[in-house]
């Protein structure tokens, strides 16, 4: 079964459809509201008016591309308000999140549909509760129900999903139930209510670069989970351009901005963690 529409956005009942003695196996998309109608228009030309086989959607990131030019800029004019690091990388992202602070990714290319999965979000510890009160308290100014979502590496994903059908799920479009005594292990990133969590399964060859942080994030938890939610304000839509990465910085209680290869920090005590 393949679902397309806003209904395909309904994670419970994809969950209640992978269930179904019915069906085999079900895919729902990336962006499957309005967003997709372009995708569907294109497909029927193509389909008319070449003989040209249509591939399937290689890449999510296909969104917008920072330039040098435009994160210079952004940072620049930044620069004598907050301490920046030059360089970071896989371990240093890893150990500031094991330290418990909020930190907002803004690299490569922007994510094609609803779903931040990395390149433009919010990441955090899954492994406390606090860290939901923390990142709604200091960013999202949300209600406390609303759950956050882990990304889990793949190969990992038999270890922490029930999911006998062995359904890929790598946009965030369906809900799984987690493993016996994953949710307590977990609990910033399962639902309160039914302890079920809506997951990115994520390949290394997919985005290695956010795959790496987790892996070295797993070297100090034990979990290759990370929570990540969407880089912006509750209301308002993910950043895409470095401006609106800092300005939401700026807006908010994010400890740590990644932003073109460079780590910003608010305060001088997290940049000498």
């Amino acid at each position: 079964m393949v679902l397309s529409g806003g209904v395909a956005q309904n994670i419970k009942a994809m969950q209640a459809l992978m269930k179904s003695k019915e069906i085999n196996s079900i895919w729902a998309g990336p962006i499957s509201g309005d967003g997709s109608l372009a995708i569907g228009a294109v497909w029927s030309a193509a389909k008319k008016l070449t003989n040209d086989k249509i591939l399937g959607l290689e890449s999510i990131y296909l969104g917008t591309k920072m330039s040098q030019d435009n994160i210079y800029s952004a940072i620049t004019n930044i620069s004598k308000k907050y301490k920046i690091k030059e360089k970071y990388s896989s371990k240093d992202v890893a150990k500031w999140i094991n330290e418990g602070l909020i930190v907002a990714r803004c690299e490569g290319n922007m994510e094609f549909g609803q779903r931040a999965l990395g390149n433009r979000s919010i990441l955090a510890d899954p492994r406390y509760l606090e860290t939901v009160e923390k990142i709604n308290r200091k960013v999202k100014f949300r209600d406390f129900w609303m759950p956050f979502t882990p990304t889990i590496c793949y190969e990992d994903c038999i270890k922490y999903l029930v999911n006998e059908r062995n359904i890929y799920s790598p946009w965030m479009t369906m809900a799984f139930d987690l493993k016996d005594g994953l949710a307590k292990s977990l609990p910033a990133v399962v639902h309160p209510a039914d302890k079920t969590c809506r997951p990115q399964m994520l390949k290394k060859e997919d985005n290695p670069s956010y795959y790496e942080i987790i892996k070295e994030f797993e070297k100090l938890s034990g979990h290759p989970v990370l929570l990540n939610t969407s880089f912006n304000l509750h209301g308002d839509a993910i950043v895409e351009t470095p401006n609106q990465a800092i300005e939401t910085f700026d807006n908010s209680e994010i400890d740590i901005l990644l932003l073109g290869g460079k780590a910003i920090f608010r305060s001088i005590n997290s940049f000498n963690k």
